[in-house]
């Protein structure tokens, strides 16, 4: 629920500068500054029943304050219906003058775009246990009926319970009410994308793609025309040859232009990515009957296929 107490503290008397430890946000008390984020000061916070949360503040244009509570109230409602693993407001507050602050569960880990900056991009293993993540969270808002948006390397959180994605609401209405709002993920929006409207279900499935994209060759995806065909990048890491044959068409597929030819559901390409991790945890004799490399790749977590589509998946090429 919104809150219209406002804050207390040493610093209050300046909205510009940091909170002090110890001042009240409604029913949470900041604990420290977390850190600088596009749209504002992240801090950790602590809710009255003693659970941590935390608090990002932002700045509201003009006289916009009783519809960004409204806005985060309803953030707040539909967060209960969704996977855990979605990190989206749980609520917000007003702060004072024109800046207002949101509530998040609490989170640890770095982002893709951190990792990938900091060891270079992933393999296809990595890459496939990652999105296929993702794309089963998108699936779960989708059947929510929530379209998310804005999904780019840094809403993507690699803690090491599993991956994540925060989702700050920046296509659903939270870029209309901040006075500064960073500006929309181009190189993760298909070319039929309109970044003045509300996202659509496609334009997630394609930023899922982009996502794979960048998370295998540690590069920012093409700019996307409507006629253009997606290519690989040179930079695209090869581990292992026969497995990466099988996920390229996957990641094609959700970054495809036109929307027709893109997955129908979040959950499809999940199933798809699914169907390619198995592959990788397919015993060495299995591996060279289907003449795969006969290597041990085990390690990460099983989830079982259909099996047809596992056959479709070894023979589309």
């Amino acid at each position: 629920m919104a809150s219209r107490r406002r804050p207390t503290g040493p610093l209050i008397q300046h909205p510009d500068r940091p909170l002090g430890p110890g001042t009240a946000l409604g029913r949470y008390t900041v604990e420290r500054l977390r850190g600088q984020w596009r749209i504002g000061l992240a801090y950790a916070v602590r809710h009255e029943d003693g659970s941590p949360r935390l608090a990002l503040t932002v700045k509201l244009k003009p006289g916009l304050m009783d519809r960004f509570l409204r806005w985060a109230a309803r953030e707040g409602e539909r967060r209960e219906s969704l996977p855990r693993d979605l990190i989206v407001p749980r609520e917000g507050g007003d702060l004072v003058g024109d800046r207002g602050y949101l509530i998040l569960d609490p989170f640890e880990g770095d982002s893709l775009l951190q990792r990938v900056r900091q060891k270079g991009p992933l393999s296809e293993r990595q890459a496939v246990h990652v999105v296929r993540r993702l794309a089963s969270l998108v699936a779960g808002a989708h059947d929510q009926g929530l379209r998310l948006g804005g999904l780019r390397p840094t809403t993507v959180l690699l803690p090491g319970t599993g991956p994540k994605i925060l989702s700050l609401g920046l296509r659903r209405g939270l870029d209309e009410l901040l006075e500064r709002p960073p500006g929309p993920p181009a190189r993760y929006m298909p070319p039929d994308a309109d970044p003045r409207r509300r996202p659509t279900y496609a334009e997630d499935i394609y930023a899922l793609g982009a996502l794979a994209w960048y998370a295998l060759s540690g590069e920012q995806p093409p700019r996307m025309g409507p006629d253009h065909q997606v290519a690989l990048p040179p930079s695209w890491r090869r581990r292992d040859e026969e497995v990466a044959a099988l996920l390229d068409p996957v990641v094609m597929r959700a970054m495809a232009p036109r929307v027709v030819d893109r997955h129908a559901h979040a959950g499809e390409l999940a199933a798809e990515l699914a169907a390619v991790a198995e592959v990788f945890d397919l015993p060495a004799g299995a591996r060279a009957l289907m003449g795969l490399p006969a290597r041990d790749l085990g390690g990460f977590e099983r989830v079982g296929t259909d099996p047809g589509l596992l056959f479709d998946l070894l023979h589309r090429r």
